[in-house]
């Protein structure tokens, strides 16, 4: 009996392996394996696809900061130089009116003082005259009165 039993476990062993190897598909089984690896790489790149963009976006948003703040920088500058070349002109066009001005007031100063000058003359040749008029009456009436 334990021939029967061992020919007949050894029966179903074989039907069981046969089963087996005759239901695999091996063409799905390789399917299903590259299948399933397609999508395990493809999520791998796409990992690495999405750290990448934001590596990129943050190189981007760092650049233009920095880029933003050397054109602020670079206005600054110009608006001090700008302020600066004009305050100077300023202070040039102020120095050469004030130069204009003292030229004007010496020039103002000696007319002034030659008209101030003939002016004296004037007087004193009027009253120069008018004495040498009031002596000469004075003089002519006392000869008048002499004679």
């Amino acid at each position: 009996m334990k021939g029967i039993a061992a020919g007949v476990l050894f029966a179903i062993m074989m039907l069981g392996v046969g089963t087996t190897y005759a239901s695999s598909d091996a063409g799905e089984a390789i399917s299903n394996w590259f299948h399933q690896s397609f999508l395990d790489r493809s999520c791998e790149i796409e990992a690495s696809a999405a750290n990448e963009m934001n590596a990129s976006l943050k190189r981007i948003a760092t650049d233009i900061q920095n880029s933003a703040q050397n054109a602020e920088e670079q206005l600054t500058d110009s608006q001090l130089k700008i302020t600066s070349e004009s305050e100077r002109t300023i202070e040039n066009h102020k120095n050469h009116y004030i130069q204009q001005l003292q030229a004007a007031k010496e020039n103002l100063k000696k007319q002034n003082e030659q008209k101030m000058q003939l002016y004296k003359e004037q007087a004193e040749a009027r009253e120069a005259a008018q004495i040498s008029k009031d002596a000469e009456a004075i003089l002519a009436e006392l000869l008048k009165e002499q004679n």
